[in-house]
C-alpha cells in the first residue's frame, strides 16, 4: 500500500508499506522535489520528480542540491484521487509552473 503526501512547495513523501504472509512488515519512505515540468489534465496528473536525501527536511532547496539525484516519473489517474486531492494536486502543479 501506497501513500502520498505533497506539502504546497512540492516536496512529495511517498510511504510504502508491504506486510508478507509472516505478518512481518516492511517500511520505507522517500522523498521527492516535484518539478515544473509536471502537468494535469482531464485524465490525471504527470508528476515529474526528482529524489531527493533522506535527511532533506526543509521545502526550500538550495540551489545545486539535486544535481546527483534521480528523477521519475509518475501517472496518478484522476479517478484514484479524491476531487479534493485532485484540486490540490494541480493547484501545487499550477504554482510551480508559474515559479520557474
Amino acid at each position: 500500500m501506497y501513500q502520498m503526501v505533497l506539502n504546497k512547495n512540492g516536496v512529495c513523501s511517498l510511504e510504502s508499506r508491504i506486510e508478507d504472509t509472516a505478518k512481518k512488515t516492511t517500511e520505507s519512505k522517500d522523498q521527492y522535489q516535484l518539478l515544473a515540468s509536471s502537468r494535469y489534465s482531464f485524465f490525471g496528473c504527470w508528476l515529474h520528480m526528482e529524489s531527493l536525501p533522506n535527511h532533506f527536511s526543509s521545502p526550500y532547496i538550495p540551489s545545486g542540491i539535486n544535481k546527483s539525484h534521480k528523477k521519475r516519473w509518475l501517472f496518478i489517474y484522476r479517478d484514484s484521487l479524491t476531487a479534493q486531492g485532485f484540486s490540490q494536486l494541480s493547484h501545487v502543479i499550477r504554482i510551480l509552473a508559474k515559479l520557474s
